[in-house]
């Protein structure tokens, strides 16, 4: 069996072929030959010592070994087989080799991280039949150094874009050459920064960024919220840039100053700069650096800015050759200052990050189909934040990951296992946070605890109205300015208005303050009185602006109405409230491909709801179910908001409860009937104009003239509804007027147009998340393409209708979608399944009296037809019966096929 890729703490071997490009210019056809037996030997003896190649380029080997002991004996094996043969065709062949050891991220067979690096620095050191061992190797492989073989020590070296100097050793012995020059360093350049012990996950881009940035600005911030990674990105720019300044690079820590007059000392001490008797330690600062070319790191300057931004401001002016890379939770505010945001990692990093930790302490752990899921939730709910995920990924030795997952609503209970080293605010979340909310001033730290009420994104006018007394209503900005610059809270100013959000974390802390300051209830009341009128304004709007500003606007709010609707109707505080908010937000549901959820808090409001106290919502609630409803089902529900309206005295529900009773109406085949509500919503219009409602009912007036097959004047009606419509949608066409116009044209006779409007309004951006629209216009474009003769791409609509219908639980829309795959199937030769899907499709428009339209019908009349061609009437009997005893499932999975 081939060796496994070693996890864990890892020895790492990396070899070259010293001045092969030469050797390849001069002895060409000899050389090939020469690197093929270098590759056998090595590949032979790495393998015998369980190493894993994992990485060959050109003539290097980059290995793994599970110890540093089993390193070193494959390198000292791989000199004396090498120098066993004959290589004098080539001018001889001399490898260098280096072994380092430490913990890497493995990736598709493939290492990553600060150890890699480092080993191939280290290797890069040597000369031709050299072994070199770094220091963490030596110490590493403990009292295991083969007989035989002693260490000569080369002195501590600086490894090119490494921040740690290495400690080298040479491997000497019998078989091996022992007199080389002095190593290839890039000498040693002075610094004090500190070395990193695991890998830095996720932030290439970043450091690519803030290193681009540090050389073209003499001043660069770091900010971010706690834990974020400013610290260790801080460190690792140093590093890499540390051979472009001439005095090094310094890391000063003032995490620990308590005393803000201690700024300067810890700074100087950190430069080891001497203090001057009588001099002031800044003014001493200053001038000792005038002259310095070097790179000032200054760390955790949040609770000390007023000290640190002068003094870096003097450091500045006075000094030309000194840069300054600070991190803090706010800017410093210095002239010239560059500040770059630092944010959460991205899922993959973050998930990345968490399994790496969880190795280190559990060596059970491994990242499988079983867990992944599971991590990417504990990932996201700490909102990315490398300290969190690593305080989490410490409790892998002592909790499954399912009970991590589950208890991360007691997160601050439960993530305790930091570092017993590290600071006390670093050991704990909860006082990762605390240390943030302890530096703000009694305004800030007030509605930062009151923020904790909104679930994610809020505007400004929602945190006034609901967090701010009256009379400090106009301060209300400063402070939300101020909590984002020191990283307690995040803004998005892309759309129109900024958007505000707590990071999960934070929110949590917030809730926790509000439920001990007494707060709680009194702050989640005023939230969802507040959501229900934004809910209610919502609703009158709708048809007053672009569908797809509305919905934009809209989505914004969706976590705080669920939260509204979860204090009002999950937890029974207010049945008539959640009635409204459920009730009002109808195009949100239906547009926004949430139909689903809207009917299960429907369903909640209905059942809560006393209809004769509350009329108005009743209706309201009644109404948006018949939208959700087809059929006999969406009549009934139209019928009882129309009632309940009517006793409410409200005159505009009527209007759209009979829109509503109309469709159904029109559905069941009761066109007549149909007709007559359309026109009695048309006359109740004329008395409150609305564009939205106008160009509603022309839309299904031009639906009652395509069911009459009066195709001209259906034509005329749908482009006047198209006109109406048209400042609303963005192209000016409404989809789903387009779509109606389409089926008309098929019921005429012409499926190229009706598939070129189909494709049209496929195109809307209004339909990106309106799944219950697109099911509609996929299984419209499923018998186009049928009629086209392309039944690869009717079976693709078809499909896709019946995944968007399944999405909205629509058994209407689900079924007509079934009836099309089962026409499909028929025609591609397969008459039974094709019954017994038929059978299905008839009980299931059945039940919910529902009559086809006519492009419906077109296809119906065709899988009836495809069917009983092939196969005979008592079979066709047979299958239809056993087909309408199924239920959507056992349909779904048939025609899956």
């Amino acid at each position: 069996m081939p060796p496994r890729a070693p996890t864990g703490t890892i020895a790492f071997l990396f070899t070259d072929i010293e001045g092969s490009s030469q050797r390849w210019e001069s002895f060409g056809v000899a050389m090939d030959g020469a690197v093929k037996e270098h590759e056998r030997l090595l590949r032979g003896v790495f393998g015998s010592h369980g190493g894993y190649v994992f990485k060959t380029v050109g003539d290097e080997f980059c290995v793994a070994f599970a110890r540093a002991a089993d390193a070193l004996a494959a390198a000292v094996d791989a000199q004396r087989a090498l120098d066993a043969v004959d290589f004098s065709a080539v001018g001889g062949l001399h490898v260098r080799m280096g072994v380092h050891a430490g913990e890497a991220a493995e990736r598709d067979g493939d290492y990553f991280g600060p150890t890699v690096n480092t080993v191939a620095r280290l290797s890069a050191l040597a000369y031709g039949g050299q072994i070199v061992l770094s220091g963490v190797a030596r110490e590493a492989m403990g009292d295991e150094l083969p007989d035989g073989l002693s260490l000569v020590d080369l002195g501590r070296h600086r490894l090119r874009d490494v921040a740690a100097i290495a400690q080298v050793w040479q491997v000497a012995g019998d078989g091996l050459r022992a007199e080389f020059p002095p190593l290839r360093s890039a000498g040693i350049v002075a610094h004090n920064l500190p070395p990193s012990r695991t890998e830095l996950v996720g932030r290439e881009r970043d450091l690519a960024q803030i290193e681009a940035l540090v050389r073209e600005r003499r001043l660069v911030t770091l900010v971010g919220a706690g834990g974020v990674g400013k610290t260790r990105a801080a460190v690792a720019v140093g590093a890499q840039t540390l051979q472009s300044y001439a005095d090094g690079a310094w890391f000063a820590d003032l995490a620990r100053v308590t005393d803000a007059a201690l700024v300067a000392n810890v700074i100087a001490g950190a430069l080891g700069m001497s203090q001057i008797e009588g001099r002031r330690v800044d003014e001493s600062l200053v001038a000792w650096l005038r002259d310095k070319h070097l790179l000032l790191i200054l760390d955790n300057c949040e609770h000390v800015l007023e000290t640190v931004a002068p003094l870096a401001d003097a450091v500045l002016d006075a000094a030309p050759g000194v840069r300054i890379l600070a991190t803090s939770r706010e800017p410093l505010r210095v002239g010239g200052e560059q500040t770059v945001r630092l944010s959460s990692l991205e899922p993959v990093d973050a998930e990345r990050l968490f399994a790496q930790r969880a190795a280190l302490v559990s060596k059970s752990f491994t990242l499988s189909d079983r867990n992944a899921e599971e991590i990417a939730t504990i990932c996201r709910r700490l909102d990315g934040i490398p300290l969190a995920i690593e305080l989490a990924a410490a409790r892998a030795g002592t909790m499954s990951i399912a009970s991590l997952a589950r208890r991360l609503d007691e997160r601050f209970a439960v993530l305790t296992a930091g570092s017993r080293t590290a600071l006390p605010r670093q050991q704990t979340l909860h006082a990762m946070v605390s240390w943030s909310v302890d530096l703000l001033s009694p305004s800030e730290r007030g509605i930062f605890e009151r923020l904790g009420v909104f679930v994610g994104a809020f505007r400004l006018e929602s945190a006034t109205t609901i967090c701010m007394p009256e009379d400090e209503a106009a301060g209300a900005f400063e402070l939300l300015a101020s909590l984002c610059e020191k990283s307690l809270l995040t803004v998005d100013v892309a759309g129109a208005h900024e958007s505000y959000r707590l990071l999960e974390t934070m929110r949590e802390f917030a809730l926790e303050q509000q439920r001990r300051n007494g707060e709680r209830e009194d702050l989640a009341l005023r939230h969802a009185h507040y959501f229900r009128q934004q809910a209610l304004a919502a609703d009158e709007r709708y048809g007053t602006q672009p569908a797809d500003a509305w919905l934009a606007a809209a989505e914004l709010d969706l976590d705080n109405y669920r939260a509204a609707l979860e204090w009002a109707l999950r937890d029974r505080h207010d049945a008539a409230l959640g009635s409204d908010i459920a009730g009002s937000l109808e195009q949100l549901w239906y547009r926004g491909g949430l139909a689903a959820e809207g009917s299960d808090w429907l369903s909640l409001a209905r059942t809560q709801l006393h209809e004769a106290a509350h009329p108005r919502q009743a209706g309201r609630v009644w109404q948006t179910i018949a939208a959700f409803r087809d059929g006999s089902d969406k009549y009934d529900a139209a019928q009882r908001a129309l009632r309940l309206y009517r006793a409410a005295g409200d005159e505009r529900g009527e209007m759209w409860a009979l829109v509503a009773s109309g469709f159904g109406l029109q559905q069941m085949g009761r066109i007549e009937e149909a007709n007559a509500e359309f026109e009695h919503a048309l006359a109740g219009a004329r008395r409150f104009p609305n564009p939205w409602l106008s160009g509603v009912l022309l839309n299904r007036r031009g639906t009652i003239a395509r069911d009459r097959r009066e195709f001209a004047a259906g034509r005329e009606l749908l482009a006047e509804a198209i006109e109406r419509f048209r400042p609303l949608y963005e192209g000016g066409r409404s989809p789903i007027v387009l779509m109606n116009l389409a089926e008309l044209e098929f019921a005429d006779g012409n499926a190229p147009l009706a598939l070129e409007l189909a494709s049209e309004a496929a195109k809307s951006e209004s339909l990106r998340h309106g799944a219950m629209h697109l099911a509609n216009l996929h299984a419209c474009c499923a018998l186009f393409r049928v009629a086209a003769d392309d039944l690869d791409g009717a079976a693709a609509d078809a499909a896709e209708g019946l995944r968007c219908a399944q999405h909205e639980r629509n058994a209407l829309a689900a079924t007509i979608a079934l009836a099309h795959l089962a026409l499909i199937a028929a025609l591609r030769g397969d008459p039974e399944r094709a019954a017994a899907i038929l059978g299905y499709v008839d009980a299931s428009f059945e039940r919910l009296r529902y009559r086809r339209n006519l492009t419906e019908a077109w296809g119906y009349e065709r899988l009836v037809a495809a069917v009983s061609e092939r196969l005979p009437q008592t079979r066709v009997q047979e299958l239809r019966a056993k087909g309408a005893s199924w239920q959507e499932d056992r349909a779904v999975a048939e025609a899956a096929g």
